[in-house]
């Protein structure tokens, strides 16, 4: 259970990311530009949580549909024809926010890869808070989470 205390620093660690992340990136949406940089970021890391959700999705197809669990482990047109699970661990198996794919349709997984970017940024500052909970520096951890999330 979560005491008043820090349920106040959580809080304010709150209002303070939502304030510090729209300074830092208003200016994406001013200019329309992504977080997500077209050689690498693009090209293999969106494309592969794309074809994560879609292989999800499968998956679960496969459960509630057809009332059998069918995972498909090879598929010719990744990689030079390879392994799903050896190919997307790099990029996106084993992270668990990136199961939320298996929610987004394909033409809105770059909306999901920004959102991700921006929820694991916050759900950093609250480890950092953690930590320093842990280590007794409680006061005024949530000015230290920030400090750490921004630079």
């Amino acid at each position: 259970m979560i005491n008043a205390y820090k349920k106040s620093n959580i809080l304010k660690y709150t209002l303070f990311f939502i304030i510090a992340s729209f300074l830092t990136f208003v200016y994406f949406a001013i200019y329309k530009k992504s977080f997500v940089w077209h050689i690498d970021g693009y090209d293999q890391h969106v494309v592969s949580l794309s074809y994560y959700g879609k292989w999800l999705r499968g998956i679960v197809k496969s459960i509630i549909v057809d009332h059998n669990i069918t995972v498909p482990l090879f598929d010719f047109s990744i990689g030079f024809g390879g392994d799903i699970l050896t190919t997307l661990t790099f990029y996106v198996i084993g992270d668990p926010l990136n199961i939320l794919s298996v929610f987004v349709p394909v033409k809105y997984t770059e909306y999901l890869y920004c959102f991700l970017i921006l929820l694991k940024l916050y759900l950093s500052g609250l480890s950092f808070m953690y930590f320093a909970g842990k280590r007794g520096y409680t006061n005024h951890s949530y000015l230290g989470a920030i400090i750490y999330v921004f630079t």
